[in-house]
């Protein structure tokens, strides 16, 4: 039985302002693909005479970096949407302003999650295309690259990330395959002692919104460092002085 509810309308819903927007674009890392730029197929092969298999892997170099550009402009856009509905949530409001937030938060969180791991995903096609690896699309899997022995001369890149953000990926697989870390589990426990059956209630441990947004922080600068990082590796970026 529903002890209370909320009726919350589409006029209650408010997009981020100007300068909220602002705010959280100055507190985060610009993330941008890698600039692999387009080349004409016609002209590399009848022009340049390039090898065919040399076309492909330019052409498909620019194909994949699209595709990560648009999935960077959709976890950049989530990451203002989230990061404001939180900022929001940290002000005294009335209830209904607080549900929408808090939904709003939990729902966007989920969606960065998402975004977050597709990119990671793209990267790591653009690395097997880049070195000439030859491993199919659907086989491609980031958590091998690290162990690749052809990538030896990255894997430091490669595990650094990898490493940095295994509380990340763990938060995502609850999301996605097992009870959701930001829900209380209140699941009953069944404990066999010595044939002795007795029964135990979740402990509700829920994972906070904050450690939540620390974490998103943290990502957000550790997928920055790996695009920063390979772009040097690619020869399109020169690497900062410390």
């Amino acid at each position: 039985m529903i002890k209370h509810s909320i009726t919350i309308k589409s006029s209650d819903y408010k997009y981020p302002t100007t300068e909220e927007r602002a705010r959280v674009r100055a507190e985060s890392r610009l993330l941008s693909p890698f600039g692999f730029e387009y080349n004409s197929e016609i002209k590399m092969l009848f022009e340049d005479n390039l090898p065919s298999e040399e076309v492909k892997r330019i052409s498909d170099l620019y194909e994949w970096d699209m595709c990560l550009l648009n999935k960077l402009g959709k976890l950049s856009e989530t990451n203002v949407l989230l990061r404001t509905s939180y900022q929001r949530g940290q002000v005294e409001q009335i209830e209904i302003e607080k549900a929408i937030n808090d939904y709003l938060f939990d729902y966007y969180t989920e969606i960065y999650y998402f975004y977050f791991f597709s990119a990671r995903d793209l990267i790591a096609q653009i690395i097997n295309v880049f070195y000439k690896l030859k491993i199919q699309d659907k086989d491609v899997d980031f958590r091998k690259l690290v162990q690749n022995q052809d990538l030896l001369f990255i894997n430091d890149i490669l595990t650094d990330f990898h490493t940095a953000t295994k509380k990340t990926n763990d938060i995502r697989n609850s999301f996605t395959h097992r009870f959701p870390s930001n829900y209380p589990d209140r699941r009953v426990n069944i404990i066999n002692n010595n044939g002795r059956i007795a029964y135990g209630f979740g402990s509700e441990t829920v994972i906070t919104p904050k450690d939540l947004i620390e974490n998103i922080i943290e990502s957000h600068n550790r997928l920055a460092d790996l695009i920063m990082k390979l772009k040097v590796e690619f020869g399109k970026e020169k690497m900062p002085c410390s």
